[in-house]
């Protein structure tokens, strides 16, 4: 498991995997409440794409969400020109 963490650091995601060829360990640093940090688990309950699409997604966006607004890229409505900017009412 050391291993795969320093690897999910070089390639900045929030989960790391290690496996003895019966079950998986996970390592997830942004585990919601409620949810456990480190976890084994049966191969065939290996998380599905999509969870874990959604969990790098939502570290990312957090981690732009915590920059200044300096360092923050402008996104624009193409249909209209108009920037949008981020909700800062959180």
């Amino acid at each position: 498991m050391q291993q795969a963490l320093g690897y999910a650091e070089i390639v900045n995601v929030p989960s790391a995997f290690s496996s003895n060829g019966d079950a998986f360990a996970s390592h997830n640093k942004v585990a919601e409440a409620g949810e456990e940090i480190e976890i084994e688990f049966p191969l065939k309950e290996f998380p599905p794409p999509l969870v874990l699409w959604n969990r790098y997604r939502n570290t990312m966006i957090l981690r732009l969400m915590r920059l200044p607004l300096f360092y923050k890229p402008i996104l624009y409505r193409s249909s209209e020109g108009t920037p949008l900017l981020p909700d800062r009412s959180n």
